[in-house]
């Protein structure tokens, strides 16, 4: 099953990767000495509670979690009538969104909910079995304390096979609200009418892609309102239209004040030479614009290593998925950094 999946792996294209590792629980593992606090069923009307701190938490996930509550097994423990800590069982019966408040950590809360909804499952003739993904460093000696038994790797990944339209509704949709920022007399300059232009897409799960060593170059967010003159500056020189540079920046400025905006500035020996910006179209959506460098300084490597540190740095921030829309000459460069073509316009 490993090998299928690897092959799997090889012939499409990864939209996300959640490798995890498998444990269940034989029932003579089954401790209930170890409970040492009461415990009861999670309430339906604490679903938002446990949409709101799960970590892969999407505009569906609190629906799902209404379903887990009502139709199967749970465990919580309510503290006043707080509920601090909880485990439920998702819809492939696993074990799982397993969480305690901050405030009420190092108590055995953990123990008790994960004991307690083990001895349902077993109840119920079942095995209790957990998934647990790679990189959690605490769970699997919470397992392991519990009585869980580690069974070998469960990987689940997400694959793209053509061109899905909701991946071209993403980018024409990220490409309108970005003009809707800018004044109407600068459309015409960001898309010419006259070229056609490609529209790209990335998963950043499946970006790996290393800069290559150029001494004295950093990439580095913009915080501070100098910095942002400064890339105001960068990107009015550079970005191409009929209206004046001073009056480009002004423009430019006041279309990425939203906060949905992150800019960024590419200095090479502490002098700024490029920018760039990326525009937040869902939570984990992004899309990438305004690309600059300063016409003594441009090459197609600075340019690479420009958007590559840009995505490293949004990928850092949980980014998900990225689009731009370029003309044809730099299409090499993004389909080195892994993009995408999904239509062109």
């Amino acid at each position: 099953e490993y090998e299928l999946a690897e092959k799997i792996r090889r012939r499409y294209l990864l939209g996300w990767e959640s490798p995890c590792t498998l444990y269940y629980m034989p029932k003579e593992n089954l401790d209930l000495s170890l409970m040492k606090n009461k415990t009861e069923r999670i309430r339906l009307e604490d679903a938002e509670t446990v949409d709101h701190f799960y970590p892969f938490r999407d505009s569906g996930t609190l629906e799902v979690i209404k379903g887990d509550i009502t139709n199967r097994p749970s465990s919580a423990i309510y503290i006043d009538g707080e509920m601090v800590c909880w485990v439920l069982i998702h819809d492939d019966n696993s074990m799982g969104i397993m969480y305690t408040k901050e405030a009420h950590r190092r108590r055995g809360y953990a123990v008790d909910v994960t004991i307690d909804l083990a001895h349902q499952i077993i109840e119920r003739g079942k095995i209790p079995f957990i998934q647990i993904i790679h990189g959690n460093g605490m769970s699997p000696g919470l397992a392991k304390k519990c009585g869980f038994v580690e069974a070998g790797r469960a990987d689940w990944f997400g694959i793209i096979a053509g061109t899905p339209k909701e991946l071209i509704e993403n980018n024409d949709n990220s490409k309108k609200q970005f003009l809707a920022a800018l004044p109407v007399n600068l459309h015409e300059d960001v898309y010419n009418r006259n070229k056609e232009y490609i529209c790209l897409y990335n998963f950043l799960h499946n970006f790996k892609y290393q800069s290559p060593e150029m001494n004295g170059l950093s990439l580095k967010q913009v915080e501070s309102e100098m910095e942002k003159a400064l890339w105001g500056d960068i990107t009015s020189i550079s970005f191409q239209s009929k209206v004046n540079p001073s009056k480009r920046k002004e423009i430019l400025l006041q279309a990425i004040s939203d906060a949905k905006y992150n800019l960024y500035l590419l200095y090479k020996d502490g002098i700024a030479i490029g920018a760039s910006t990326t525009q937040r179209d869902e939570e984990e959506d992004r899309g990438l614009y305004l690309l600059s460098i300063l016409p003594d300084y441009f090459d197609k490597d600075l340019l690479k290593v420009l958007i590559s540190e840009t995505i490293q740095y949004e990928k850092k921030k949980d980014c998900y998925f990225m689009v731009t829309q370029i003309e044809e000459k730099f299409l090499n460069i993004f389909q080195e950094l892994g993009f995408r073509e999904s239509h062109r316009i």
